[in-house]
């Protein structure tokens, strides 16, 4: 998705970087904050979804994970970290079920997982004026789900009939990934999945892999329910 509000953390947003692990040896005027809009429930290029519901799980789960560049697990390219994340419902004229029957948020709203993120001044000035320029804004998340489902029935793991990418009775299906199992990490990406992700703004070109890690720029994976 993408990133937005950019500064220096207020007296409250500091207390709760502390409680992720930032030093109090580490003053407000070395820390620069931002939103970063992580995920949403529209529909992705993969033809993939969250459900609502799931969004909400990870919300807490996101609370003091890293932010990384392109998913690449190192801990070289640790560059941020989110302080805060909450589900919200927003209303945009963009309905997040895209026209799917289940599990999505009501048409002409969407449910939104929002973040803000914390990183250190020094040494990243050049990043910093490329977030404040909307240049490094798309983001993606690195996340595991327990089971994608039918958009038009409900049904899990494929064995429904029904084909994703087909329209059934004028509405398409897709896949609806539920079942918030495990957070990695969040990146910054250059093309992402979700039209809408990053500093604030979900994109993430995304695979959905069964049980496996994939480095493609959105990564979902499945896990044991």
């Amino acid at each position: 998705m993408s990133v937005n509000v950019c500064g220096s953390p207020s007296e409250r947003e500091l207390a709760a970087i502390r409680a992720v692990g930032c030093s109090e040896k580490v003053g407000a005027d070395e820390l620069f904050v931002f939103d970063v809009e992580l995920c949403d429930d529209r529909v992705d290029r993969d033809g993939e979804r969250f459900d609502s519901e799931t969004l909400r799980e990870f919300a807490p789960m996101f609370v003091g994970k890293t932010g990384i560049f392109d998913h690449e697990w190192s801990a070289k390219g640790q560059t941020a970290r989110l302080f805060e994340c909450e589900a919200v419902e927003v209303g945009d004229g963009a309905g997040g079920a895209d026209g799917c029957a289940y599990g999505g948020s009501a048409v002409g709203r969407r449910t939104v997982l929002r973040g803000r993120a914390y990183m250190l001044r020094a040494g990243n000035e050049q990043l910093i004026r490329e977030i404040e320029a909307g240049i490094k804004r798309e983001v993606s998340v690195g996340v595991a789900v327990r089971e994608k489902r039918c958009s038009i029935c409900g049904g899990a793991g494929g064995g429904c009939g029904h084909v994703a990418g087909r329209e059934y009775g004028g509405v398409k299906c897709v896949r609806v990934l539920h079942g918030a199992a495990d957070v990695y990490e969040w990146s910054f990406v250059a093309v992402p999945a979700q039209k809408g992700a990053g500093i604030v703004n979900r994109e993430a070109l995304a695979a959905y892999s069964m049980g496996r890690r994939t480095d493609k720029n959105r990564q979902y994976k499945t896990g044991e329910r």
